[in-house]
């Protein structure tokens, strides 16, 4: 007997070895353990406690604003100069590609329509600092994302129509309640505004913000305040999108013909982009969006990596660096059920420690994918959620803005030393910079002709003997035209001087009264500006010891970071 029951326990437990193998691959097959959790959990496990041999790509660099850059530099957000500064230096470090994690949705330090506040900490010239090292860079890839709008669809289409209709006017018309109306009527008018903008700027390009207010609003426009502050939004965000669309169709991004593309995150009609503002559309090089959808259990386990909305392909923003650094176009990415495979220019290798290895083939990489399509992103680190921490290349904001600042004192040191003198006068004595400069031209023009006087007649006594016939005069002897070039050049050098005498004496005055300041005071720009002239101008040297200075303490800095 005990053969016979031996063998039952054996066949028994194959048999049920066999049935949960069969229940776990049938499972696995419709997707049961993902819709129940159990796949993010069994995820978590296997990146906690297995290692793969995955290891941070060390050509790949964060730049983290981390506790200690908020702590030093000061909460968000920062001024968007500071990361201008930033982008200049990351270029000046041959940069491959930058990607900003940042959504500069809102103009900075700019008047608006409607009565919408600016933000207290806006500073005129920001957007364009940020404008302008984006474009200097080349390679600036920036962010947006994508808004489901809780919106209704027949008063949004009302709404496009006409802009004016308020809650009872639209309840009438959808046959709603007042209460039904009002709860979705703000977000579906902002919806509204925003397609209403786009659609009147893709009919007329070049109309103006005033004027397609007063159209869309008609006579009385300048009292429909909170109307007037939508169009400002929308019509600059509309400008954006004008922008991306046009580097869209010339990157290869658009779907041609309508056709869909499989396995693609499809965003529908109530969806609103939140892009960078226009200046810094039509600047930066790419957008990507920045989207996470947290898995049932609350973490973010995967990101999708692409998605279409109007005809067009957006790719998330690590996708979007990867597409420009291996110049892969719509027509070079393959989409399968579980992997997307990308096929690039070849001028642009993986490198060996890259996390994205080349699969045997020249330029192709195969990103696989979820069930969802998604790629799964999330792993176990020592710093639990702070994953930032965990990476091998990393730099704080902090270090980098440090450098950046003191690159740009020391230029501004520099400059200082070359220009001191024209920039007291232009800054002390305004009234009479226009004559100042007036003059350093006639100086360096008279110097100029002066020079090459030996190939031309240069007295006027040589011209005199080519006529011998002269009448009797008792004026003074005639001069040469040399003679007279120095007395001009020395007159209006005289001039010159009077005007420098006159702003170094007010500036002595102006740094004897600030010199008595408090150093919180004296860092006040226009208090700064007087004393670092007076400085140039009086103690040259030790301008020169602080550039010394400064040059060792960035180098190293760099030599830290590189």
């Amino acid at each position: 007997m005990k053969p016979l029951r031996s063998f039952r326990v054996k066949l028994i437990a194959i048999l049920l070895g066999l049935l949960g193998t069969l229940a776990t691959s049938v499972g696995f097959y419709y997707g049961v353990y993902e819709r129940l959790g159990l796949e993010s959990l069994t995820l978590d496990l296997r990146f906690r406690h297995f290692d793969r041999g995955i290891r941070d790509s060390r050509a790949i660099c964060v730049v983290a604003i981390d506790d200690g850059s908020l702590s030093s530099v000061g909460q968000r957000p920062w001024p968007r100069t500071y990361l201008a500064q930033m982008v200049n230096l990351l270029g000046k470090m041959n940069s491959k590609e930058v990607l900003v994690d940042l959504v500069f949705s809102k103009v900075r330090g700019e008047t608006s329509l409607g009565s919408e506040e600016n933000d207290s900490f806006a500073d005129f010239g920001e957007d364009e600092s940020l404008a302008r090292a984006c474009q200097r860079h080349g390679r600036t890839i920036l962010s947006c994302y994508f808004n489901e709008i809780p919106a209704n669809r027949e008063i949004f289409d009302l709404l496009v129509s006409d802009l004016t209709l308020g809650v009872e006017t639209l309840a009438e018309k959808t046959g709603m309640g007042i209460e039904a109306v009002e709860a979705v009527s703000s977000p579906t008018r902002k919806l509204a505004i925003r397609q209403r903008v786009t659609m009147e700027l893709s009919i007329n390009p070049g109309i103006e913000k005033f004027e397609l207010a007063k159209k869309i609003l008609g006579a009385n426009w300048l009292t429909q305040t909170e109307a007037l502050t939508g169009i400002e939004r929308a019509y600059d965000q509309a400008r954006a999108y004008q922008y991306l669309r046009y580097k869209a169709g010339n990157a290869g991004w658009m779907i041609a013909n309508g056709g869909h593309w499989p396995s693609l995150k499809s965003l529908g009609w109530n969806t609103q982009m939140e892009l960078p503002i226009s200046l810094l559309a039509e600047r930066c090089s790419d957008v990507g969006f920045v989207n996470f959808e947290p898995d049932s259990d609350g973490k973010i386990l995967g990101v999708h990596l692409l998605g279409t909305y109007d005809k067009m392909i957006f790719r998330q923003l690590a996708m979007a660096g990867i597409c420009r650094h291996w110049q892969v176009t719509a027509n070079r990415v393959k989409i399968y059920p579980q992997t997307i495979t990308l096929e690039g220019e070849m001028n642009a290798e993986p490198a060996k420690d890259s996390l994205l290895l080349p699969t045997g083939q020249t330029g192709r990489v195969d990103i696989p994918l979820t069930r969802e399509g998604k790629l799964i992103v999330n792993w176990y680190a020592p710093n639990g959620d702070q994953w930032w921490k965990s990476v091998g290349n990393i730099i704080p904001a902090e270090t980098l803005l440090k450098i950046a600042m003191n690159q740009e004192t020391l230029k501004q040191n520099q400059y200082l030393l070359e220009n001191a003198v024209e920039i007291a006068v232009k800054n002390l004595q305004p009234e009479s910079y226009e004559k100042y400069v007036r003059l350093q031209k006639q100086i360096s023009m008279l110097e100029e002709h002066l020079e090459i006087m030996p190939k031309e007649e240069s007295t006027r006594e040589e011209s005199a003997e080519e006529n011998p016939i002269q009448p009797t005069t008792t004026s003074a002897p005639a001069t040469t035209i040399e003679e007279d070039l120095i007395a001009k050049i020395a007159d209006a050098k005289k001039q010159v001087k009077a005007i420098e005498l006159s702003a170094h004496e007010q500036l002595e005055w102006l740094y004897q009264d600030r010199a008595t300041l408090t150093p919180a005071e004296q860092n006040r720009a226009e208090n700064r500006l007087v004393l670092d002239l007076w400085r140039s101008l009086n103690r040259p040297d030790e301008i020169h010891r602080i550039n010394e200075d400064l040059k060792a303490t960035i180098e190293g800095q760099m030599a830290e970071v590189d």
